[in-house]
């Protein structure tokens, strides 16, 4: 776990470096590692975020958007700030990805961008309606960013190398 990690670090002599995947300070490493009981002097050095990214190669702002974190047992509350909100980004686990989201929405219409797989060679970006998100498999790890339901603009076209704009 990362807190037996920063009680290690803690009780190790000289620098320690952690490396974190996703946004450390979202949901994240930074939290337990900046934690009072185990005194750790942090510097953190971000790299763009993948919330960031999905957006950047959708072509869309995101400073209107809502971020959840959905995992199997919280996929259900992604699935309501989707219905809730014009522009959410979702950041996906396996078990609680694309398909499973766009199957709980239901009959509640949306636009799907996925992002798989995004700062790597294998990257694909995806744009589909909600309706037809369930008939695919993904790749994790994955960024979904679900529009509608408000005025919202229409993602541009994908910008990424090997994009499918389906």
């Amino acid at each position: 776990s990362l807190g037996l990690a920063a009680r290690r670090i803690a009780a190790h002599r000289g620098t320690a470096v952690v490396f974190a995947d996703g946004d450390p300070g979202f949901f994240g490493a930074v939290r337990t590692l900046r934690a009072p009981e185990h005194g750790l002097e942090v510097e953190v050095v971000p790299a763009v975020s993948a919330v960031a990214a999905a957006f950047a190669r959708a072509g869309m702002p995101w400073d209107d958007a809502q971020v959840v974190v959905a995992h199997p047992r919280t996929l259900r509350r992604a699935v309501n700030v989707c219905r809730a909100h014009g522009k959410v980004a979702v950041l996906t686990s396996p078990g609680a990805g694309p398909a499973e989201l766009a199957l709980l929405l239901g009959g509640v219409h949306r636009t799907f961008v996925i992002c798989e797989e995004l700062g790597t060679v294998k990257e694909q970006v995806t744009v589909l309606t909600s309706d037809r998100v369930a008939d695919h498999s993904w790749r994790d790890p994955n960024v979904v960013i679900v529009i509608g339901g408000q005025a919202v603009a229409a993602p541009a076209a994908p910008s990424a190398p090997g994009a499918d704009p389906a």
